[in-house]
């Protein structure tokens, strides 16, 4: 049986190449390109912190997959998969909430996980089994009452359906916030700031999320989709993250 903590160094190397090259453009005028269309942009930052990740994952792993945002990808039984910078609309216009993420999956399913949120110098980790840790201290899902919480949303509007899901949630809950980035989003959920996390990934892939899945779970989070399934996320679109008290009330809603 693979000790999957094996990894984590790796990981953490890979994702602190990533960090250096992120962190040092901070601020700076970047050329960049759109991909699937307006908004949705790629940098010339993007492209080489996912060649640095690279190079250290083909150093340690050289028979693992490795499924990137932006070069390509190859599924094996183990998986990388890497976003190299999440969150590139904020951080090409100064805004201070993006990310590094890279997880692995093992048959398809997230296994562990490292985020970098370089603003604030925090590393978030994950292996299955094993909890989830900020700067090595242990984190957990909150578990305010309904009443008290308050949901984070993500690229919602692209279904007529999730809109008026989404206009129950700010019914039944009366606060939601959007930060139109993924990952932090997920971090956020996973140490308790928020509690839930409530996303249309459309346009967006595995790389988006593999990583907070892992990192979540551990924290004691509940992960599915839109349906309640458990398994293979790998090929959703829409994901719902939430705790013992969040999760059942954003499912039903979602059914109804």
């Amino acid at each position: 049986m693979t000790d999957l903590k094996n990894y984590l160094d790796v990981a953490l190397e890979a994702v602190d190449s990533a960090v250096s090259i992120v962190s040092k453009n901070f601020g700076k005028r970047i050329d960049f390109d759109t991909k699937s269309g307006a908004g949705d942009w790629v940098s010339e930052v993007d492209v080489s912190a996912e060649k640095a990740v690279r190079v250290v994952l083909e150093k340690h792993t050289p028979d693992f997959g490795v499924v990137g945002e932006e070069l390509g990808s190859e599924v094996k039984e183990f998986t990388w998969y890497v976003d190299p910078l999440d969150g590139t609309n904020n951080y090409l216009r100064g805004v201070p909430i993006y990310g590094v993420s890279l997880g692995l999956a093992l048959d398809g399913e997230p296994v562990l996980g490292v985020i970098a949120d370089p603003q604030n110098n925090d590393v978030y980790t994950s292996v299955q089994h094993q909890g989830a840790f900020r700067n090595g201290d242990r984190i957990q899902v909150s578990d305010r009452s309904q009443e008290e919480s308050i949901i984070i949303l993500n690229q919602i509007g692209l279904d007529e359906e999730v809109q008026k899901v989404v206009l129950q949630i700010e019914k039944e809950f009366d606060k939601a916030r959007m930060i139109y980035c993924g990952t932090i989003s997920q971090l956020w959920f996973a140490s308790g700031k928020y509690d839930a996390f409530f996303c249309d990934m459309s346009g967006g892939g595995p790389w988006d999320f593999v990583a907070g899945v892992s990192i979540s779970r551990e924290a004691g989070g509940i992960v599915t989709d839109f349906q309640g399934n458990h398994k293979d996320l790998l090929d959703s679109k829409q994901l719902l993250f939430g705790n013992d008290v969040t999760h059942p009330a954003l499912l039903s809603l979602l059914e109804n």
